[in-house]
């Protein structure tokens, strides 16, 4: 019998982040560098737009993020 769901503590969030990148990097080569930033938050990484113009190069990347516990306040 499988276990009841659990929903996360906490919703996810979804940020997108641009990066000027050499022309010869890859689109899987900058998600996976992405998704391994952060493993424990990191839940989902997609290149959503490329762009390339002039000898400029730019990846978007759409990040899910969904923490698995909050976040302790910040003490002074």
């Amino acid at each position: 019998m499988r276990p009841a769901y659990t929903p996360p503590a906490l919703q996810a969030v979804k940020r997108d982040f641009a990066f000027t990148v050499p022309a010869d990097l890859t689109a899987d080569t900058l998600v996976r560098a992405v998704r391994g930033a952060d493993k424990a938050a990191i839940v989902s990484a997609r290149l959503f737009d490329l762009f390339e113009r002039d000898g400029v190069r730019s990846m978007a990347v759409e990040v899910t993020l969904q923490p698995a516990t909050k976040a302790s306040p910040m003490r002074s």
